[in-house]
């Protein structure tokens, strides 16, 4: 929550308030005082309930007060976990707001967030296999009472408060830039989340990420030699690896995304085989796949330069297809891999069935790229029943996926894989 607060501002203004109010003589402070509030009203809320699921997921593990005849948490507990996510959470967005004019600060705090969600992620999976993590903490849990809670509510508010009068102070002095930019970007965002636009929402990441940098000039590889009809395609497809090797943190975010399968079956099914867990890998395979389709949703928007350089459709497209077929293919086999260790997938076989799976989540992030952009405005034949086009170009790439990656889907929702499967 913090990591998608840090991208939508946190604090923003409506459209017409950034564009009519914030560049008026009127005190700045007096403008993003309501947006402010709002901010901390969200992040109070959020935290509440958030402290009240911390304290219903340690409750087992608590000892109570009143003894063990009994198994209901005091109310007393109850209020003051509440009050202590409250204030933490509120602490942390407010920190959130004094970092966004800053972009150095603003990577520290996401970074900080990310390392938190990575620590917890790893935590859970090590206290499920190994009894010794989970102990350590179970016992830590033991040792709390209403003094111990009381004092964490007291410090939660009092972090709270130093954060809300250190941004009341910074209020006046706000950057007026930054704040555009931000209610901008929060209004872009939130019409293409409303239509499950999320190319957009990548190429608004895409575009917050490179605008402002400096980037070194190198020369394009030789790779004409290779195939004297496939060489200049390649060269064309190098952006996407340039692009990649430009930013290591997606590719740790891929990596560590990969303990997402074992979680969600977990969670929701008890355990790590099913179709809860053939669902998540089949969408992370894709979201990793799609990674590497930058250049070709450009192409897809404006064909210009792959015009301009005289490359073939075909050759450009089989060329860019090679990227997002190794990162579904390696993403597939961290994550197969990764349930055959824990031993909740038996067999060694999983990585290779994860590899020859690549292709077919390469075609289907391919159609998501060279899928027209959305447009709400199209809302196809007036019939009873009926849905939008591009929710239903949407849909036929999901179904490609799941025609594509077949037989290794059906062989996790089976629990088992032999020489067969292939």
């Amino acid at each position: 929550l913090l990591v998608l607060a840090q991208a939508l501002g946190p604090l923003a203004l409506s459209p017409a308030d950034a564009a009519w109010l914030l560049l008026t003589p009127l005190d700045r402070r007096d403008v993003l005082r309501r947006p402010a509030a709002a901010t901390a009203g969200i992040a109070v809320a959020a935290g509440g309930v958030l402290g009240v699921l911390a304290l219903a997921m340690a409750g087992p593990f608590l000892r109570l007060p009143n003894g063990s005849e009994t198994h209901r948490v005091p109310w007393a507990w109850l209020l003051l976990c509440a009050v202590a996510g409250a204030g933490f959470f509120a602490a942390a967005m407010l920190a959130g707001v004094l970092a966004q004019p800053w972009p150095r600060w603003r990577v520290r705090l996401r970074a900080a967030g990310a390392v938190v969600g990575v620590a917890a992620t790893v935590g859970a999976v090590a206290g499920e296999r190994w009894t010794v993590v989970s102990r350590a903490i179970t016992d830590r849990f033991a040792e709390l009472d209403t003094r111990s809670f009381g004092l964490i509510a007291v410090v939660a508010v009092a972090a709270a408060g130093m954060a809300a009068l250190l941004v009341r102070r910074m209020l006046p002095h706000f950057p007026a830039g930054v704040v555009r930019a931000g209610s901008a970007r929060t209004g872009t965002v939130l019409l293409a989340a409303a239509f499950l636009n999320v190319p957009l929402l990548t190429w608004i990441a895409e575009d917050s990420h490179w605008r402002g940098r400096r980037l070194h000039s190198r020369p394009w590889p030789r790779l004409a030699a290779f195939s004297p009809r496939l060489g200049p395609a390649f060269v064309l497809a190098w952006a996407d690896w340039r692009r990649l090797g430009r930013r290591p943190a997606v590719l740790a975010a891929l990596a560590v995304s990969a303990l997402a399968p074992a979680l969600a079956g977990a969670a929701f099914t008890g355990r790590a085989h099913g179709w809860v867990t053939a669902a998540v890998l089949l969408a992370g395979a894709m979201a990793a796949g799609t990674q590497g389709t930058a250049a070709t949703r450009r192409d897809t928007n404006d064909p210009a330069l792959r015009r301009l350089l005289g490359v073939d459709a075909e050759a450009a497209l089989v060329a860019r297809a090679v990227l997002p077929a190794l990162l579904g293919a390696a993403w597939l086999a961290l994550a197969l891999a990764l349930l055959a260790l824990t031993g909740e997938l038996p067999g060694a076989l999983w990585p290779v069935l994860g590899l020859a799976a690549g292709p077919g989540v390469a075609a289907a992030a391919l159609r998501i790229a060279r899928t027209a952009p959305i447009n709400p405005a199209d809302q196809g034949p007036d019939a009873p029943v009926t849905a939008p086009p591009w929710l239903l170009t949407r849909a036929g790439s999901a179904l490609l996926g799941v025609a594509a990656t077949w037989p290794t889907l059906r062989a996790v929702y089976a629990g088992h894989v032999h020489a067969s499967t292939f």
